[in-house]
Formats: C-alpha cells, structure tokens, sequence
C-alpha cells in the first residue's frame, strides 16, 4: 500500500526518462491536522513571520534581479512575489 489510499500510483519512468523530467514532490501532515494548525496560526501561537525573510514583497521587477543569486544568499525564510507591486 503506498502514501495514497488507492496503494501505489504508476509512473511511466520511460516517458520521465525519454523527455528528461524531474520528477518533484513531498509529504506533509496529514489534513485531518490542518484545523488544529489553523486554530494555532488564529491564535498567534504558530509566529508566521519567522518563516518569512525581512523585507517587503518582490515586485516581478525585482525578483527577476533576485532569481539568479538567491542560490548564494543565506538567509532564513522565503521570499514573496507581489505581481501587483510596481
């Protein structure tokens, strides 16, 4: 039985293989933990901010400048993309 209730998805490797892809994913909690989640994030016990990096939104602009060195930046968070940023 695989992470899915119907047991293991198939995956053609050869059209993964022969068209080069990169094949992404990950696993987090389970939904049925979401409302507990929620309700810490509502309550301000989960600080969200610690998970953002300490600056505004990126305007598209500006994240097309950032795109190339934030392999070489260390820093903790994520950045946003505000596309209605000028």
């Amino acid at each position: 039985m695989g992470l899915l209730l119907g047991g293991p998805t198939p995956l053609p490797m050869g059209r993964v293989i022969g068209w080069e892809l990169t094949v992404l994913g990950s696993h987090g909690m389970a939904a049925t933990d979401y409302p507990e989640l929620l309700s810490w994030v509502a309550e301000g016990r989960l600080p969200l901010q610690t998970l953002l990096a300490d600056r505004a939104p990126l305007s598209l602009a500006e994240a097309a400048e950032a795109l190339p060195r934030m392999g070489q930046q260390a820093g903790a968070g994520i950045l946003l993309i505000d596309p209605t940023r000028a």
